[in-house]
């Protein structure tokens, strides 16, 4: 191949805003304009301020034709919904409108409502400007508390989780389970001091700055910061829609923010695709909006085996417990979604109860998840929990949650394909019960466990609820394929970075039963011994065998061929963005990808890829919109190359790359090009925004 062969083809910026992280490790992900909490005013750690998230910037078209409602927080109550006299509520135009009718709202903060709606809807923004649907109101005559330190306001805007008799009943709130490690994460009541949210308290000798009490029997709000000259808001509304159409809903660009959704409402917006008239599907399309600071669920999707589901470049920040619910879906596709500082609340996160995390979905089928992020969740980033059947999750991220990065339980028919993985509390990528999974050119990178594959149910459990028959699913770990991933402790630690275990004691499986294919995967380490194992595989006579490099587990169980053992100094070219170096010894071991894997990423079975993610969120091939987008110079460069006397048949670009320092010597801009074909390699182009 000639180096310095010029090739014409067309070059797309993308720009976003990095983040921190963990270990000189934090990756860029679909959107880093969320951040954690700074402020002067105290309020709960870890969480954003209300303030730094902005909703994606958009133009929708007005239709031409159609029935078309507006709505504008000046307009008047009456409408009747033209641009020139517009509804002031969206609640009202939504009650005027026909079904197949669009709502278009001008910027703004709508404190409302929308109610339960039943009609195929358009709900979005007038072009360029942001809508926020808002369930707090702004509440003022705050005065000195007979507590020190305390601030009051007489009477509470909403009170939640009553029984029949008005008197505030728990258990209308959230089963005790749920919320075993901070019992007040139930109660619903929110409130926020210029946006940053306060932790409540369940009496008022608890109150101290950043905290507030609801005293339902005294009727007051107490603070434990002086609002003089803030803006305080108090939740006063529990839901801001509930869609259960029987045709269509269009739901985008909107913000919805500050719901007292109680876990036993489900979420701050519910869609309801299961409604549909006999053999009509439902179709949904989720898009472009913000979920946030909800007190329980920030969205809840629910389906059936009709229903088709579009959900993409939405924002889940700062929700209670989770970003969003999945159950009972089919068909659905996410893209360029962002999850981040869920379970805000502390929910619990593992165990009997444990539900909380950035996502999680439940007995749900044909579910494709790509370009996507779930990081910095207080609980799992994704959590398939149940009977889920034909997941593929793709290019994607997934770092610093406070438990797993993504977990796959007792599901099957599951790919995981060029993910990053990494900094995540527990495991790193966990499959309990799984079968039939692709673990393939992933980069999974300083968890405590990075990939563990776990059977720790007992063989004879029959229950409907997990083991679902109808979705094949069997709840026996099996048939786990795991292909040319990158495994990386740079931290000196204990765990081996690969576990294969059964935990039932009779009958046992042994991990080489468990698995189907284990090769070309690579193992990195900082430290020389540390781990002191790359791989765990236990025995069906419940033995761990401890290999301390692949080609010791290969000679002794015929599996982890073609793997690696390397160094991880100088593997990553860059500690925000984990890409290998490709004079790294680590980017020499090669392998395919499995079959469901290169369908998944839209690439061909027999190209060769080096060990882990071969493309990612913010990588070459990233179709990022504008407001998700990412500001290292990347490119979309997926074109293919064909009829090139150096290229035998079609090349699939793999990545590209731009130093300043080339620049100014060259005085063009020079980019590195690498592909992967029959002949892989990399080429040099140089010149602007056409290279010639």
């Amino acid at each position: 191949m000639n180096p310095h062969r010029h090739v014409i083809f067309p070059v797309v910026l993308l720009i976003a805003v990095l983040g921190g992280g963990i270990a000189g490790l934090a990756g860029k992900g679909a959107s880093r304009s969320v951040t954690a909490r700074s402020s002067l005013v105290p309020g709960m750690q870890g969480v954003p301020n209300t303030a730094s998230v902005s909703i994606p910037d958009t133009s929708y078209t007005i239709p031409a034709t159609g029935q078309v409602l507006y709505v504008s927080s000046a307009g008047a109550v009456a409408g009747p919904g033209t641009a020139a006299s517009p509804y002031r509520t969206i609640s009202a135009a939504i009650a005027a409108a026909q079904s197949g009718a669009t709502i278009v709202i001008r910027g703004g903060v709508y404190r409302e409502s929308l109610g339960s709606i039943t009609k195929s809807l358009t709900i979005q923004p007038y072009p360029h400007e942001q809508v926020w649907v808002n369930g707090a109101d702004v509440v003022t005559s705050w005065s000195a508390g007979a507590t020190p330190g305390t601030f009051v306001h007489q009477g509470i805007p909403a009170k939640f989780c009553l029984d029949a008799a008005a008197v505030f009943n728990a258990v209308n709130c959230a089963d005790a389970g749920f919320v075993a490690p901070r019992p007040e994460a139930a109660l619903p009541d929110m409130v926020y001091i210029d946006g940053v949210e306060q932790r409540q308290v369940t009496s008022l000798a608890q109150v101290v700055p950043g905290t507030f009490f609801a005293d339902y029997p005294g009727n007051q709000m107490v603070l434990g910061v002086d609002p003089a000259g803030h803006t305080v808001e108090v939740a006063a509304r529990e839901r801001a829609l509930q869609w259960s159409g029987t045709g269509s809903l269009t739901l985008r660009g909107i913000g919805f923010t500050q719901f007292a959704a109680s876990l036993k409402k489900f979420g701050m917006v519910v869609v309801d695709a299961t409604k549909g008239a006999a053999g009509t599907p439902v179709s949904v399309v989720v898009e472009n909006n913000v979920f946030g600071w909800s007190a329980g669920t920030g969205l809840m999707v629910k389906g059936d085996s009709t229903s088709k589901l579009a959900i993409q470049a939405n924002q889940y920040v700062g929700n209670g417990f989770q970003g969003i619910n999945g159950t009972n879906l089919a068909n659905v596709t996410i893209d360029h979604d962002v999850a981040r500082f869920n379970n805000a609340e502390q929910f619990e996160d593992s165990g009997t109860w444990g539900s909380a995390a950035g996502a999680k979905f439940v007995r749900s089928k044909n579910v494709t998840i790509s370009n996507s992020e779930y990081s910095d969740n207080n609980a799992t980033g994704f959590w398939f929990d149940i009977s889920n059947n034909g997941v593929r999750v793709v290019r994607s991220r997934f770092e610093r949650n406070a438990v797993h990065g993504v977990y796959y339980e007792v599901s099957t028919n599951g790919v995981f394909a060029s993910n990053i993985i990494s900094g995540n509390t527990s495991d790193g990528l966990r499959l309990s019960n799984a079968t039939n999974v692709e673990v393939s050119h992933n980069t999974i990178v300083d968890n405590t466990n990075n990939l563990n594959i776990v059977d720790d149910l007992p063989t004879s459990t029959t229950d409907p609820n997990r083991c679902v028959s109808s979705l094949s699913v069997t709840c026996i770990a099996g048939n786990i394929s795991v292909i040319g991933n990158l495994l990386v402790d740079t931290r000196g630690g204990v765990q081996p970075l690969y576990i294969v275990r059964d935990y039932n004691s009779s009958p046992r499986q042994s991990a080489t039963a468990i698995l189907a294919a284990s090769s070309g995967n690579v193992y990195a380490r900082a430290i020389a011994g540390k781990p002191s194992a790359s791989v765990q595989f236990w025995s069906a006579t419940g033995v761990a065998s401890n290999y301390a490099s692949a080609a010791a587990a290969a000679a002794a169980t015929g599996l982890e061929q073609n793997g690696a053992d390397v160094s991880s100094q100088n593997l990553f070219s860059s500690s925000t963005d984990l890409v290998v170096q490709r004079t790294h010894p680590a980017a020499a071991v090669m392998s395919t990808l499995l079959p469901g894997s290169a369908a998944a990423m839209g690439a061909s079975e027999a190209d060769t890829f080096s060990a882990g993610a071969v493309d990612w969120i913010g990588r070459v091939g990233d179709v990022t919109p504008p407001q998700l987008a990412d500001t290292n110079a990347i490119f979309d460069l997926s074109t293919t190359f064909s009829g090139d006397a150096d290229l035998s048949g079609s090349a699939t670009l793999l990545e590209a790359s731009w130093s300043a320092a080339s620049d100014a010597e060259s005085g063009v801009r020079d980019y590195d090009v690498c592909f992967s074909s029959v002949n892989t390699g990399c080429i040099n182009i140089a010149g602007t925004t056409t290279q010639t």
